[in-house]
């Protein structure tokens, strides 16, 4: 009794529902029945919508992942040539204090400098004195009203105004597509002079910064650091019977220290013992010049008498590939779409001269996305012939299988839409979408394509083997679109953190499968009967001739 109640029940509930799918089932059987009266208008007004979608997504722009908001930024400071680690400390407790007035800021942590005997790699290349890095976690984007992206624009905004900083980076956690990039827009210089290289990455990053959504360049050469060169006479080594390695070493040693052993204190701990000359200033070049150098005889002579002190320039990093010097331009993308960013790019860079011998090329994330996409064409393109070879045989036939590959291009018409409402671009979750609803539509068509054959070889007319297989197939393809966009909905809404990066997985796919399911209700009986009128008129053709 308690079954038949709870029975009644659902049917009740059901019945509204019941009642509208059955009204929508004869409006498509109408509609249906008017495309195949006006075949020509409806194929036209097919193609419209097909190459409409096509040009929208084209123009909506591409980028590899989406970026998502993870609460976790960034910050790398570099100050000027030669600043001592209590500047580079200052100007961190300013950012700290800029900082600690953030009311989405949670906490923070910096590391100033660098640890004796450990060469981390940071932005702009091996740590040091005048560096330093700053992580900001900011409270979830559940719980602000804030993006990351507008709280870094501000912080940017404030780093301009502090006094003494070389270059800065300003980045969000997982911020880049590409785990090896530095940052999204990177452009590589390649030649054989460093200078040059110099020149030129300085030139396209002035071309780039008018570029519009392009924010926080930088280059990765910086050629203002300053170092003293000894250049040592050979004749005067001679006299004293020194050389350049033993020259070096005491210079070495009088400037960073010697190793003196290590000292077990109390507790059984060690200490690192160093000896290092009182009074001598890294810094000061009369007191370079005033090192003594010992020989074997015991002879000592300061560094003056045994050659030249000259100060030159130096870069902090020196980046070599195919025998090569290289320099990267590097920015990061804000209010525009990475491939319109990369395309005005392209054009600043093809405006340049550059001289001979000399080459500029996109690398990072468009190297990446220019990979991967022709990779997911070529996968997307074997995956349609391996299920035209596997259907051919189930339909002992070639045309049938040809009608339903014919729904794939369908997908476009409601992926176009669904991003432009969503306002997002194309990206390869979108190409992962495209790839599952693929799939998905051929199945729907397949249902249709078997439910007409069966009724036609009942001996039902064509016309009447549409209406059918329309009738009895109808309700299953419904079921199967709508409980793919029932099971999508969570992750096209962005509710769990972390899920815009895959969200517009989860919109390719409810756009795409709402408008090939009602679409391949009219485009596959439409498919069908053309080509079958089309086999029929070959047929009496072949006929006629063999006649003759």
């Amino acid at each position: 009794l308690k079954m038949k109640r709870l029975e009644g029940w659902v049917l009740k509930v059901a019945r509204p529902f019941n009642h509208r799918m059955s009204r929508l089932l004869d409006s498509y059987l109408s509609l249906n029945r008017m495309a195949l009266a006006h075949r020509k208008r409806t194929f036209a007004l097919l193609g419209v919508f097909l190459v409409g979608s096509g040009l929208f997504i084209r123009a909506n722009g591409m980028e590899m992942l989406p970026k998502f908001d993870s609460g976790v930024t960034y910050v790398t400071l570099e100050m000027e040539p030669g600043a001592r680690v209590s500047e580079t400390e200052e100007t961190v407790a300013r950012v700290e204090e800029y900082l600690a007035g953030v009311p989405e800021v949670e906490s923070f942590d910096a590391r100033i400098g660098y640890e004796e005997g450990n060469t981390q790699q940071g932005d702009f290349g091996i740590m040091g004195a005048d560096q330093a890095m700053v992580t900001v976690n900011l409270s979830s984007r559940k719980e602000r009203d804030r993006g990351i992206w507008e709280l870094q624009t501000e912080l940017r905004q404030y780093l301009d105004t502090l006094p003494g900083i070389n270059r800065y980076v300003v980045k969000e956690k997982g911020g880049t597509a590409v785990s090896s990039a530095s940052a999204p827009l990177a452009l590589k210089i390649a030649g054989r002079d460093p200078e040059i290289l110099a020149g030129l990455a300085e030139e396209v990053k002035s071309g780039l910064a008018g570029v519009e959504g392009t924010t926080n360049l930088y280059t990765s050469y910086n050629d203002r650091y300053r170092q003293l060169t000894v250049r040592l006479e050979e004749a005067r080594l001679q006299e004293l019977g020194l050389t350049p390695r033993e020259v070096s070493s005491q210079l070495y040693a009088a400037t960073e220290g010697l190793d003196a052993g290590t000292l077990r204190v109390d507790g059984g701990s060690l200490l690192d013992l160093k000896v290092l000359e009182t009074g001598y200033t890294e810094t000061a070049r009369e007191d370079l010049l005033a090192t003594p150098v010992r020989n074997a005889r015991g002879v000592v002579v300061p560094l003056r008498a045994l050659g030249t002190v000259e100060e030159v320039s130096r870069t902090n990093l020196v980046e070599r590939e195919n025998l090569e010097y290289t320099v990267k331009v590097l920015g990061f993308i804000e209010g525009r779409t990475f491939s319109h960013v990369v395309a005005d790019a392209r054009q600043v860079v093809e405006e340049m001269e550059l001289p001979r011998g000399y080459a500029i090329g996109f690398t990072g994330e468009q190297e990446t996305l220019t990979e991967s996409m022709g990779d997911m064409a070529f996968l997307m393109a074997l995956a349609v012939i391996f299920i035209y070879l596997l259907l051919v045989p189930q339909f002992s036939s070639f045309l049938h299988p040809l009608t339903i590959l014919l729904t794939i291009p369908l997908i476009v018409v409601g992926v176009a839409p669904a991003l432009g409402l969503t306002g997002k671009p194309m990206s390869m979750p979108v190409v992962l979408g495209f790839i599952l609803l693929a799939g998905t539509v051929v199945n729907n068509a397949i249902l249709l394509v078997d439910a007409m054959n069966g009724a036609q070889k009942r001996g039902a007319t064509l016309e009447k083997a549409v209406e059918v297989a329309v009738t009895s197939r109808f309700r299953p393809i419904m079921m199967t679109a709508l409980s793919d966009v029932v099971g999508m909905l969570p992750l096209a809404m962005q509710l769990a953190l972390g899920s815009e990066r895959f969200s517009p997985l989860a919109i390719t796919v409810i756009g795409g499968i709402l408008a090939a399911t009602f679409l391949t209700l009219l485009v596959i009986p439409l498919l069908y009967v053309s080509f079958d009128e089309i086999a029929v008129r070959l047929r009496s053709a072949r006929e006629a001739r063999a006649e003759r």
